[in-house]
């Protein structure tokens, strides 16, 4: 009494008349929905995020477990500066320290590169990086190696193996 349903009459018999309720869509509904759930989170505390470095690592419980280095080839390069005749480095810092009110670290090939100030707790002693220097003398940049893979086609002076 009161409710409404829905009926079924079928045409070769008009006398036969069922109701007709729609369970199995409901249940469906439901058992999406909590799949779409489960999938949501597993997405939200699992999938890989991208680092400060553009590289891609994944949160577990254990800590945070770097699953790929971010690409850097000769395109990327001659974007920041300006100019295709350049070398690049593989080396080693050897010691970080404060001149005058400005940052710098030696490495491994003997010579010494300004930093900027945020940067100085990236470069630890040990720390191994790529250094691209121009040669026309103007500043070139330095990609850390625990981050960044080269991919380019230039020789890489000083990468082990």
């Amino acid at each position: 009494m009161g409710e409404v349903v829905e009926l079924g009459i079928l045409p070769e018999d008009p006398y036969s008349i069922f109701c007709h309720k729609n369970t199995g869509g409901k249940a469906l509904a439901i058992v999406i929905s909590l799949i779409a759930v489960a999938a949501g989170i597993f997405l939200f505390t699992m999938v890989p995020s991208v680092n400060d470095n553009n590289g891609f690592s994944v949160n577990t419980a254990g800590g945070n477990v770097i699953l790929s280095k971010a690409k850097f080839d000769d395109k990327l390069i001659e974007s920041y500066i300006s100019t295709s005749d350049y070398s690049i480095e593989y080396v080693t810092v050897t010691s970080v320290y404060e001149i005058d009110g400005r940052w710098a670290i030696d490495v491994s090939n003997g010579s010494t590169r300004v930093i900027a100030e945020d940067e100085a707790d990236k470069y630890q002693e040990g720390t191994c990086v790529y250094i691209v220097t121009p040669t026309n003398g103007t500043p070139g940049i330095n990609f850390i190696a625990e981050y960044w893979e080269y991919s380019g086609d230039r020789e890489v002076i000083g990468l082990p193996g």
